[in-house]
């Protein structure tokens, strides 16, 4: 009887792992993006590069986007965003493009293209 709850328990410690690796990401971006539609900053930035990573989802690429975020004043700062986009929408946005984004005063990496 100890030997099945030995069992069990391995069991239960695997699919927790299992959570925080596969989903927790996934969670905590849309957790960022929330808050950003409700307290984040609006800037222009412009597109310095897409890279593709070489991952698909539902057959669209992940891409990291290479943004600089234009502040009101004179300032700037560089940051990256990781993304899937369609194959369209990657042609809608060559490099040098300029977009609406949103922005964390108090982290600048916590960035999202305003849609």
């Amino acid at each position: 009887m100890k030997r099945v709850w030995w069992i069990l328990l391995f069991v239960l410690i695997v699919l927790i792992i299992n959570f925080f690796i596969f989903f927790y990401p996934g969670i905590k971006k849309s957790m960022v993006e929330k808050k950003l539609l409700e307290t984040g900053k609006e800037a222009q930035a412009e597109i310095i590069s897409i890279t593709d990573t070489g991952n698909r989802y539902n057959s669209n690429p992940e891409v990291i986007i290479t943004l600089k975020v234009k502040l009101a004043e004179e300032e700037t700062f560089n940051t990256e965003i990781r993304t899937t986009l369609s194959a369209v929408e990657i042609t809608k946005m060559p490099e040098g493009t300029i977009v609406k984004v949103l922005y964390n005063q108090d982290n600048h990496k916590q960035v999202m293209i305003k849609k």
